[in-house]
């Protein structure tokens, strides 16, 4: 079977193009474009099956049932789950409601609508979701604003003045992105509310519009998979990373921080829950026993380090007062193994200094000194040695099978108030096939014109050990982009060699901390530190760059997609909702413009302030995972979610999502 990926969204699509099974892939590739789009786009024609009219959605994972009296939403597999049932009870003015008529079905392809002697009622079903509009031809009688009543069997929940959900978790769906415009194609005020848990109740005010007019909501499905906290003030998803294999069931496990959370009596303590894919039902508490150590404002996936076969996870407590005294902080080693993951830490690294803050970034950075085993790093932001505040840094620890806690080499640069250690990354950058590392310094200042411009300074591996000195810094050339606040290694040219990647997110060279996300292309030799690609938000004070990684090429064409985390982004009305933008590489290098757009639904819930990228279920296939710290489950405040969007394949077209 050939198959067809499309990206919309809030969602990552698959369409199953009908081929048999015979066809080969060279055939299908030979056919005309305009072939393929038809067949691809004729999936979602409605028709008559079972005696009922119907319309599959093999994007968003549900099948539209047409009945006389409304839809029904159901799921697309063979259990045919039921997810809403909708329709249209009442409509006209808010003083001279009037009963909706049954009116008649009429399908077109794609479209179908229940047409009435005043109203028609219309749907529109596309991989972007199912739009559910209204074509009224005059103005009712009566006073005030134009009103639609809607009726649900599911409860609904008001999120915004753009956005009603029904059901709650992976049955989550979304009634947004509501418009209106009249015959002069003027967009008319509008709003949704509810009436109650069960109606919706759309709003136009259509003072001195030209009749006919429309309104235009949509439906749409929520992420894959979605984990909330049930503590008020966790903050769980303010770190979000791929934990590696832990139990080597073939699927890749997530681990995600809630630095802030309490538990045992204590006060921000913090925890980390290990999900185990592909599932992601349950997860294994990990946490330490004392108030503030901010447990979990680190994760990471550590590899093998102990070379036993199973990744292991690393946990960052920057807060933890240790041996070396106040928020000297550690870090956490939990060796994965058969079976549920072991709660039991098998290895703690101490803090070096008293304020180190060591744990605010760890990771496993592959290996670094070709050895064949993985290695470990861990930041310390606040390291201050021969009495350099905040030089900063990252320890090195090697693997072995007898996996110790003594730092095998310190990245650093030999300056004061330079912050490196805040983020890391690993990657071949200079065609040796030895992994270097990156280290994100946003402190870091070329000099006193340049405050806060942040780096990622590249550390070059090597055989025995890493080279400790600096082999390239990347600067931002920004003043106060806090350039290196996030960094990763992906091949974005398709030259073999890893490109390093970095986030700026407090960066005003478009507007006013909108930030921006720089590349540098690797290269054999000595590392040309020109920047290559930079992209810009586009919002004030938008972090675009908060969180940045890579996702593995995705349209086929050699090269690997960028994705970046704008927690504090606006969405179309306006609302800071936070944003993953993922951008897919083209002949002519990255457009300014995201290739996808997956949006947070709640204002001000820091949707996008981490991302991770791994296999998280069974089909082979990268997806991507996204961090919401500040979500707010009533009647909590910042209680916090993480949601997966599972990727899928593409093998017909080579030139995106469209």
């Amino acid at each position: 079977m050939t198959v067809l990926s499309m990206l919309r969204h809030g969602a990552l699509c698959l369409l199953f193009l009908g081929f048999p099974l015979a066809t080969s892939y060279a055939a299908v590739k030979a056919l005309p474009a305009h072939v393929l789009e038809s067949i691809a786009a004729r999936e979602y024609h409605a028709s008559v099956h079972a005696h009922e009219l119907q319309a599959p959605n093999r994007a968003q994972g549900f099948r539209t049932r047409f009945r006389d009296d409304g839809i029904e939403l159901v799921e697309r597999d063979s259990s045919a789950q039921s997810l809403l049932r909708l329709s249209l009870v009442q409509w006209g003015r808010a003083d001279h409601l009037q009963s909706a008529d049954l009116g008649v079905l009429v399908a077109n392809e794609v479209r179908v609508e229940r047409r009435s002697n005043t109203l028609t009622e219309w749907y529109i079903n596309t991989p972007e979701g199912l739009e559910h509009g209204f074509d009224l031809a005059q103005a009712p009688p009566g006073r005030g604003a134009l009103e639609f009543h809607l009726q649900s069997d599911r409860p609904a929940q008001w999120m915004h003045a753009d956005l009603i959900e029904f059901g709650g978790a992976e049955d989550t769906l979304r009634y947004s992105k509501l418009r209106a415009w009249d015959a002069a194609g003027r967009l008319l005020p509008t709003q949704m509310v509810l009436a109650d848990a069960h109606r919706v109740v759309i709003r136009v005010d259509d003072t001195d519009a030209r009749y006919p007019i429309t309104i235009d909501p949509l439906l749409q499905r929520t992420a894959d998979i979605v984990r909330t906290s049930g503590q008020s003030g966790a903050e769980f998803g303010t770190r979000i990373a791929n934990a590696g294999d832990v139990n080597n069931d073939g699927v890749d496990d997530l681990v995600v921080g809630a630095y802030r959370f309490d538990s045992n009596g204590l006060t921000d303590n913090g925890a980390a829950f290990v999900y185990l894919g592909p599932d992601f039902t349950t997860s294994t508490f990990l946490s330490v026993n004392q108030a503030g150590a901010g447990f979990g404002a680190g994760v990471g996936g550590a590899g093998d380090v102990n070379l036993d076969g199973f990744d292991d996870v690393v946990i960052g407590a920057p807060g933890f007062d240790g041996t070396a005294g106040t928020n000297s902080g550690a870090a956490y080693v939990y060796f994965g193994g058969v079976g549920t993951f072991d709660a039991t830490a098998d290895a703690t690294i101490q803090g070096p200094a008293s304020s180190a803050n060591m744990g605010a970034a760890v990771r496993g950075v592959g290996d670094v000194n070709n050895d064949g085993i993985d290695d470990l790093a861990v930041g310390v932001p606040r390291y201050n040695p021969g009495g350099r505040p905040d030089q900063g840094g990252a320890f090195i620890y090697y693997g072995a099978s007898n996996f110790n806690t003594t730092a095998d080499a310190v990245l650093a640069i030999n300056d004061l108030s330079v912050n490196s250690g805040n983020a890391l990354a690993s990657g071949d950058v200079n065609g040796d096939a030895i992994n270097d590392v990156i280290v994100g310094s946003t402190g870091y200042e070329s000099s006193a014109n340049f405050i806060n411009e942040g780096a990622a300074v590249v550390y070059f591996g090597g055989v025995v050990t890493i080279d400790t000195t600096p082999d390239a810094i990347l600067r931002s050339g920004q003043v106060g982009a806090t350039g290196g606040a996030s960094v990763a290694v992906g091949d974005f040219n398709g030259d073999g060699i890893g490109d390093v990647l970095s986030g700026a997110p407090l960066s005003s060279a478009a507007t006013t901390e909108a930030g921006m996300v720089q590349v540098w292309f690797g290269n054999t030799g000595s590392f040309d530190t020109l920047v290559d690609v930079t992209l810009f938000g586009t919002d004030m004070v938008e972090d675009f760059g908060r969180s940045v990684a890579t996702l593995p090429d995705i349209n086929d064409d050699g090269r690997e997609e960028i994705v970046v985390g704008a927690p504090r982004s606006y969405n179309g009305f306006g609302l800071r909702t936070g944003e993953v933008k993922l951008y897919f590489s083209a002949p002519n290098g990255f457009s300014s413009s995201p290739s996808l757009v997956l949006e947070g639904t709640q204002t001000d819930a820091l949707f996008g302030n981490s991302v991770a990228i791994g296999r998280f279920n069974s089909d082979s296939l990268f997806d991507v995972a996204a961090g919401e710290p500040a979500l707010d489950i009533s009647p909590g405040v910042n209680n916090g979610a993480f949601y997966l969007y599972f990727g899928q394949s593409i093998k017909v077209f080579k030139n995106g999502f469209e």
